[in-house]
């Protein structure tokens, strides 16, 4: 009775083993072989699954019949034994299958803990360390020496030598793709030139406090970021501010026109992303909450785009 009871066991073991490799490796890869494409890969692998979780059931009274079966003809066990052992591995099934069932739900985050996992390794690698970094203010000068920088195989610039007061506006003007948004990150540090050197009042901006520099610069895109709250709270930014300097912003930038005329004043909602208002009121309120920031440098890329002549000309 031992003896066949320790030899059903390992049958047991076996047979697990097996559907196991079977569900897990070899259908998975060719599955995967099968098909190139990640969206279709997806689909035949969750067709495949849901396939595979309704046979379950039946597979398993097809395997306790075939265990039945080859026990008693083939090992010659006792029919009791293999009874016995079927009786209690059915049992089981349904725990097992239910464990393996977890197993599987987990592996379903593999690919998104891989890509976290990137992430971090990036961010790691890109680490700025401000420690030890010159903080400089009162920034009047931005130089460009010979400054050359390629992104993946395409050159940007090369050889570029560029003086840059910030008393004074200057226009950048270009097709698309000829590298605008690049030259004002190569300003703010986000990237660093493959040769050349960036000059803020004659110091290498290799050497300053990047944090320190970039919270003096005011960044205003064509499609600016505003939040579902009051205009109020969209310039300050929920900070401390000074009413005089809040009151001739709005008067630079144009915008006491339409908060006067609205019902609740600064304590308007303007919705997500600013959709209960205009696209020119939009991009007003992004000028002035920059201008709120007393930046050193005000960025404007493409921030007008949305604004007729004559009210772009009043608040350049």
């Amino acid at each position: 009775m031992i003896g066949g009871f320790e030899r059903s066991h390992c049958l047991v073991n076996i047979a697990t083993r097996v559907i196991s490799v079977i569900e897990y490796t070899v259908w998975y890869e060719f599955f995967s072989a099968l098909v190139q494409t990640p969206l279709l890969r997806l689909i035949t692998l969750s067709v495949f699954e849901s396939l595979l979780l309704s046979s379950q059931e039946p597979l398993s009274f097809i395997f306790v019949d075939l265990f039945i079966l080859f026990s008693i003809t083939i090992f010659n066990i006792p029919a009791v034994t293999a009874l016995f052992v079927a009786a209690v591995f059915y049992r089981l099934s349904n725990r097992l299958l239910s464990f393996h069932n977890s197993i599987r739900g987990l592996t379903r985050f593999i690919p998104s803990i891989n890509s976290i996992k990137k992430v971090m390794f990036v961010a790691k690698k890109e680490k700025e360390y401000y420690a030890r970094k010159k903080k400089i203010n009162n920034i009047t000068q931005i130089k460009f020496e010979n400054i050359t920088f390629h992104y993946k195989n395409n050159t940007i610039f090369r050889n570029l030598s560029v003086n840059l007061n910030l008393k004074q506006i200057t226009v950048i003007k270009g097709t698309s793709g000829i590298g605008k948004t690049t030259f004002v990150d190569l300003i703010s540090g986000l990237y660093k030139p493959n040769k050349g050197l960036i000059k803020l009042n004659n110091e290498n901006l290799q050497n300053i406090d990047l944090f320190n520099w970039r919270q003096q610069i005011g960044y205003v895109s064509q499609d600016p970021a505003l939040f579902d709250d009051t205009i109020l709270n969209n310039l300050t930014l929920m900070k401390n501010y000074n009413k005089e300097k809040l009151k001739e912003t709005l008067k630079i930038t144009m915008c006491n026109h339409f908060v006067n005329k609205s019902h609740k004043k600064l304590n308007t909602i303007i919705g997500n992303r600013g959709s209960k208002i205009s696209g020119g009121q939009r991009q007003r309120l992004a000028i002035a909450r920059a201008l709120m920031q007393k930046p050193t440098l005000l960025i404007l890329d493409e921030a007008t785009s949305e604004l007729n002549p004559s009210l772009e000309n009043k608040i350049l």
